[in-house]
C-alpha cells in the first residue's frame, strides 16, 4: 500500500497572507537514510518568499478518450511504462492491489479523484476538493482496496491553514463515507493512511489558523493513540514556524512518514544573502514507527538549501523505498529491505517528482518542462510501470 507526495513542490491551492506574499505549503512525504542526507518541502508554514504571482494554469486534457467522459484509456510510453494522464497541476500518487490514484484539476470544479483499475481510468462518485487529494490506498478490515483522504472547510480570506479537516474513505464501486471515531473539535485531521483495521493520520489545532504544527496518531477502530512525531523547533528556530507531516504510509504495524519544519541550522550563505529570502529554509526528517507500540526512530534528515531533498516514502511487501534529489540534477530511488536493512539504489528519470510502490507496481509523477519560448507552464505526467 502506498500513498506518496513530493520531494520538491508547492501544493496547488496554497494560500498567501493578506500582504499577497505566498506561503510555502507542506504537502506530503520525504525521507533519507543517512544522517547527512536531505529533505522534502513543506505545508502551511510561515516561510515567506518574495515572488511574482504565477498565472493560473489551465487544465490539460487527460490522456486518450476511450468511452464516456468519465473513462479514459492510458497512452503507451517507453517499454514497460504507461502514461496514465497528463495533468496541468502537480499531485500526489498512490497505488495498491492493482488500483492507482491521483488528482486532476478540472476548471470550475476543482480537483477530482482519478482511479486506474482494470485497464481504465475512472472518476469515482467523490466530491471535488479545493486542493489535490491527500489520498492513500490500502486494504480495509475485509481486505478490500480502500481510498482514504481528508476534506476541509472552504477556504476563507485571511485563513492560512485549512480548517475542520475530516477523514473519509471510498471503496471502488461504492460511495464516500466519513470515518467516525477519529475527529476532535477544534482540530483538523489529514494525510490518513490505512492498513486493515488500523488507520494513521496527522492532526493539528485549527483555532489560531495561522500556523500548522502536526501530531501523529493511530486509530485501531476503537481508540486513538498518539505516536512520536518529528522535530518541532530548536532554540534558534523561529517560534511560529510550522512543522508537519509530508506524507504517510502504513503497512502492517510499520508507519513511515516524512516531516518538515523551519530550521535556522539550514541557512546557507545563499539564503542569508539572497534578498528574496525573508525567513528560514526547511529541514526534513524521515521516521519509521511501530504504530502498535509507538517505538520508532528517525532514519534521515536534511536541509532544503542543500538541494538534495529526499521524499516519497513508500512501504511495500519487503521493505521501504524513497527518492532523493542530487545537487547535479539526478534523482535516485533507494530501497531498504526488511529485515536486515540492506539497501539498493537506482537512477530515475531526472524529471521524477514523486512515486509510490506496491510490490512490482510503481506509479510516478514527472514534471515535463514546456518547450514554448513564450513561457507556457510545465505539465505533469502520471506514469505506471513495473520493476
Amino acid at each position: 500500500m502506498t500513498g506518496s507526495t513530493h520531494v520538491h513542490r508547492q501544493l496547488a491551492g496554497s494560500t498567501g497572507d493578506r500582504s499577497g506574499k505566498p506561503r510555502l505549503v507542506f504537502d506530503s512525504g520525504l525521507l533519507d537514510v543517512n544522517s547527512q542526507n536531505k529533505e522534502p518541502r513543506a505545508m502551511y508554514q510561515t516561510f515567506k518568499v518574495k515572488a511574482k504571482a504565477r498565472p493560473r494554469r489551465e487544465p490539460i486534457v487527460v490522456s486518450i478518450v476511450c468511452a464516456a467522459a468519465v473513462l479514459t484509456c492510458a497512452a503507451p510510453a517507453d517499454a514497460g511504462e504507461i502514461i496514465l494522464a497528463t495533468e496541468s497541476n502537480s499531485t500526489s500518487v498512490a497505488t495498491y492491489g492493482g488500483v492507482s490514484a491521483w488528482s486532476s484539476y478540472v476548471e470550475g470544479r476543482g480537483y477530482v479523484l482519478r482511479l486506474y483499475r482494470n485497464g481504465r481510468i475512472g472518476t469515482p462518485p467523490v466530491r471535488p476538493r479545493d486542493a489535490p487529494f491527500d489520498v492513500d490506498l490500502g486494504p480495509d478490515a475485509a481486505g478490500r482496496v480502500t481510498a482514504v483522504y481528508s476534506r476541509c472547510d472552504p477556504h476563507r480570506g485571511g485563513q492560512l491553514v485549512p480548517a475542520n479537516c475530516r477523514l473519509y474513505r471510498y471503496i471502488p464501486g461504492g460511495q464516500e463515507h466519513r470515518i467516525r471515531g477519529v475527529s476532535r473539535a477544534g482540530y483538523s485531521e489529514h494525510h490518513p493512511t490505512i492498513w486493515r483495521a488500523r488507520l494513521a493520520f496527522a492532526r493539528y489545532r485549527t483555532r489560531r489558523q495561522t500556523t500548522r504544527i502536526d501530531r501523529v496518531y493511530a486509530f485501531d477502530g476503537s481508540s486513538v493513540g498518539a505516536l512520536p512525531r518529528g522535530t518541532v523547533r530548536r532554540g534558534s528556530d523561529p517560534p511560529e514556524a510550522a512543522a508537519g507531516v509530508e506524507g504517510m504510509d502504513l503497512r502492517g504495524v510499520r508507519l513511515a512518514f516524512g516531516w518538515t519544519f523551519l530550521a535556522a541550522r539550514c541557512r546557507t550563505l545563499s539564503s542569508v544573502t539572497d534578498p528574496d529570502i525573508e525567513a528560514f529554509p526547511t529541514a526534513s526528517e524521515l521516521w519509521l514507527i511501530n504504530a502498535r507500540t509507538g517505538i520508532g526512530r528517525r532514519l534521515a534528515n536534511g536541509c532544503s538549501d542543500d538541494k538534495d531533498d529526499v521524499g516519497a516514502a513508500s512501504l511495500y511487501g519487503t521493505g521501504l523505498s524513497y527518492i532523493q534529489n542530487q545537487p547535479n540534477g539526478t534523482v535516485n530511488s533507494h530501497r531498504i529491505r526488511f529485515p536486515g536493512g540492506s539497501r539498493t539504489s537506482s537512477t530515475l528519470e531526472p524529471t521524477t517528482l514523486t512515486l509510490a510502490r506496491d510490490g512490482t507496481t510503481v506509479i510516478s509523477e514527472r514534471q515535463i518542462p514546456s518547450q514554448d519560448p513564450g513561457g507556457a507552464p510545465s505539465v505533469f505526467q502520471i506514469v505506471l510501470s513495473t520493476t
